[in-house]
């Protein structure tokens, strides 16, 4: 049986975010991980078949077929570093990126890029802790654009996390390409937006993806075409208890000539899948698509 396609919804609920905010200020990072180790881990062991299916999916995609010991082993630590980065996300949302050793080789690129001063497309995905990249951005004026269903879960933990410093711009876009007018508009502005390419809602490209054809999105990558902004790719993840790590690469310059729209388009788009797999294949229990990613 295979594991249900991403429907554009994920897991938690509003009540879940404050409380775990709330017990992280109260008790601290460490006390926190051991929350989710003792009490909010064995739940969704038992009872999240479909999460569990994905990884190992995925871990026997980078790894190769296993045994069932080494399977349940896999899945424990998938979903351990998942929910663990989850915290790390909140940590650095509230103010406490100090509580982190932070690498960041691509800071450099991306700010360079940002101050040509023709906006910015930040591509990233889900992999690692994606909201470490926020403290890296201070004085960029940043939009992230997220899907429609998401946004208001998005805002409040923005909202919850810190009041001292100014929250990015929250846009949902649907699979109606016309919401992606509010991101050409900002990146038309010399502004920045950061978008997650490797989920697929509405218009796709087929691009091969750890040596099975994949759909990504045709969006983002439309988008580059028409803002003429430069384009960088980011990604994050932990390396050790309290490291995390920071990567930023710039994409190569691509053709505006309308007869080369879509040629232009799957370039960029097989570079995205060839940065996202290898930043995945390095860190696989970083990757947090737990669904049937070739569906």
């Amino acid at each position: 049986m295979r594991p249900p396609a991403w429907t554009g919804r994920s897991r938690g609920s509003a009540w879940g975010h404050r409380f775990l905010f709330a017990w992280l200020r109260r008790f601290g990072l460490e006390a926190t991980y051991l929350f989710i180790d003792l009490f909010i881990l064995p739940y969704y062991l038992l009872f999240a078949p479909s999460a569990r299916r994905a990884s190992i999916q995925w871990m026997e995609a980078v790894h190769g077929p296993a045994s069932a010991p080494q399977r349940l082993r896999w899945i424990w630590r998938h979903l351990r570093a998942f929910a663990h980065s989850l915290v790390d996300q909140m940590m650095v949302i509230a103010g406490r990126a100090d509580a982190f050793t932070l690498e960041h080789p691509g800071a450099e690129t991306l700010r360079g890029a940002y101050a040509e001063g023709r906006g910015l497309l930040l591509l990233s995905g889900h992999v690692g802790a994606r909201a470490v990249a926020g403290e890296l951005l201070r004085g960029i004026k940043l939009n992230l654009a997220v899907f429609e269903n998401e946004a208001p879960a998005i805002r409040r933990a923005w909202a919850a996390g810190r009041a001292d410093q100014p929250a990015p711009r929250v846009l949902g876009i649907s699979a109606d390409p016309l919401s992606g007018l509010k991101l050409l508009r900002a990146l038309k502005a010399g502004e920045a937006v950061a978008i997650l390419a490797d989920r697929a809602l509405g218009d796709t490209l087929e691009i091969p993806f750890m040596g099975r054809p994949c759909r990504f999105p045709r969006g983002p990558f439309l988008l580059a075409l028409l803002a003429r902004a430069p384009v960088v790719c980011a990604f994050s993840a932990r390396r050790g208890r309290r490291s995390l790590i920071f990567e930023a690469k710039r994409a190569p310059e691509v053709s505006y000539l309308p007869e080369d729209k879509e040629e232009s388009m799957r370039s960029l788009a097989r570079w995205y899948v060839a940065e996202l797999e290898d930043f995945a294949r390095a860190h696989p229990e970083q990757w947090f698509n737990l669904y049937d990613f070739w569906a």
